[in-house]
């Protein structure tokens, strides 16, 4: 059973799309906790797809490449499914994405999550470059720092 997000059906599958298309281009979207739960799900079966139309022989590619832009529509993201993060997550068997919950937004107090492609090589690099400064950082002595006093 799927949630409404308080649209009729064609407004949610149309909007879980243009929501699915943006993640693929961007690897990292900001919505609302329903939202991304929901988006998760379909880009999931849309990066299992592009898995098995890469794994595929060249026949059966054109016609797992079809399927993807009938549900996908827009042929940059579908090259991008089947030619990058399919090569990316080929060893993995699921989880494709994660969302971090943010807190609750100001205004409507919604709760607010970030969803993501596990493996975006932004955060590969940022990860070995954290860990190489801090392999490389030599200790520092604290100094004395000066408290105000309270009037």
């Amino acid at each position: 059973m799927s949630r409404t997000l308080g649209r009729i059906r064609s407004h949610r599958q149309h909007l879980l799309k243009n929501l699915g298309r943006s993640l693929v281009r961007s690897e990292r979207l900001t919505t609302t906790l329903p939202k991304a739960k929901e988006l998760q799900r379909l880009v999931e079966r849309w990066v299992s797809l592009a898995k098995r139309v890469q794994e595929s022989s060249a026949a059966s590619q054109l016609a797992g490449r079809r399927r993807l832009i009938a549900q996908v529509i827009e042929l940059d993201v579908v090259r991008k499914l089947v030619d990058d993060l399919a090569v990316r997550v080929k060893t993995r068997t699921g989880g494709y994405t994660r969302i971090l919950h943010l807190g609750h937004r100001l205004g409507d107090a919604a709760p607010v999550a970030q969803i993501e492609f596990v493996d975006r090589p932004a955060v590969k690099a940022a990860t070995r470059a954290k860990s190489a400064r801090t392999a490389q950082a030599t200790p520092v002595a604290p100094t004395a720092t000066r408290v105000k006093k309270a009037a």
